[in-house]
Parts: C-alpha cells; sequence; structure tokens
C-alpha cells in the first residue's frame, strides 16, 4: 500500500488483520483522494467534509468500470468530464458529472471500511500543540476541508469522530512505524457506517 499523507488503515481491533477492500461507487463531481475518508452521499461516495459525518471507510485506490487501474489505462480512465492527478501523497480524482449514473464512466474507489480499523494518521499541526493530540484516549475530528487531516485543535476528552489509539506506548499515540514524526498518529474511527448503497462488485 501506498504510504499516503493521509490515513494509513494497519489494522483490525477485531482480529488484527484489515477487512477486505470494498469498491465503491464515488458519486457524480466529487474530489476524493487515496488516503481521504470518506462518506456516504445518496447513491455513491465523497469526501468527509463535516466534523458530525460518519465515515464509511479510507480510499486506497481507483479502478474503471472494467476494474483498470490509472495506470494501466490513462486514456479514457475517467470520462471527459473527469480529472485524474498522480501524487506521491495520494492520487486525486474528480468524478465526472454522470459518473453514478448507470451505463456511465463509473470508476470506483477501492476503500477499506472504517468500522473497527486502526489507522495511521496525519494531523494538520504539530502533536501536543494542542493538550491531548498525542495522547491515546483523546478523542479528534476530521478537518472539513481537507478529508485526510485530522484537526490537531480539535483534541478533548469529549467523544468525537476519531478516538487516538496507542502507539509508540499505551499513553502515546505517535504513530511506532514513523516515531521522528510530529504529525502521525494512530486513531480509529469512532462515528463509522457501513457502506450500504455504494458497494459495486
Amino acid at each position: 500500500m501506498k504510504a499516503f499523507l493521509g490515513f494509513r488503515p494497519k489494522y483490525s481491533i477485531t482480529n488484527g488483520t484489515l477487512p477486505s477492500v470494498e469498491r465503491m461507487m464515488i458519486a457524480s463531481s466529487k474530489t476524493i483522494r487515496e488516503g481521504g475518508a470518506v462518506q456516504s452521499e445518496g447513491y455513491g461516495i465523497g469526501d468527509m467534509d463535516a466534523a458530525d459525518a460518519n465515515i464509511v471507510g479510507y480510499v486506497i485506490g481507483f479502478e474503471d468500470k472494467d476494474g483498470f487501474t490509472y495506470g494501466l489505462r490513462t486514456s479514457g480512465f475517467a470520462g471527459a468530464s473527469a480529472t485524474y492527478t498522480e501524487s506521491a501523497a495520494g492520487d486525486t480524482h474528480l468524478s465526472s458529472s454522470d459518473n453514478s449514473d448507470s451505463g456511465s464512466d463509473n470508476v470506483v474507489a477501492l476503500v477499506v471500511p472504517a468500522m473497527n480499523v486502526v489507522c495511521s494518521g496525519y494531523l494538520n499541526a504539530a502533536a501536543a500543540t494542542t493538550t491531548g493530540s498525542n495522547l491515546a484516549g483523546y478523542y479528534i475530528d476530521i478537518v472539513t476541508t481537507v478529508e485526510e487531516n485530522l484537526n490537531e485543535s480539535s483534541a478533548s476528552t469529549t467523544i468525537a469522530q476519531f478516538r487516538l489509539m496507542p502507539g509508540t506506548t499505551k499513553r502515546l499515540a505517535t504513530d511506532p512505524e514513523d516515531p521522528s514524526s510530529t504529525r502521525r498518529v494512530m486513531c480509529m474511527a469512532i462515528a463509522t457506517e457501513q457502506g450500504a448503497g455504494v458497494a459495486v462488485a
């Protein structure tokens, strides 16, 4: 899995392994990126845009209606009104205006369901700037304009979208695979929903 700037799914607290990746239809005219958290939006998924929204999962890739990735089919991958941008930090896809319509371009996101999954998340400011943003057991929300970042200043003991999880130690949430980072913390979504109605075969 690419080392996204945003959420990097690591394991499930249920059995230690990640759940199966699901192919989920992207709602029309939505911009989402690898490493971003997504929510259900009618017939399809879109980027997380509210601190009180439920999280369906984390995007780890994209496929067209035939199961090809952008790297295998760059020409005509996403339709004339769509845009695909490659980046080492996570590719971004702006879906076409009719992406979720039957028989259309139908680009899907490859999504790791969020329920019970612990991720390495990326803070939008240095950890511990706000009390608790580096401590397991504290809660934190997403940045509503940047779906792959956690809002460092929202750290609190009040239940929010994510709970910070043990990382380098039982007390510290710092990502044990990136202990020198001042931004990466282990977290688990608390406000989740199953992807009913958006998963495709």
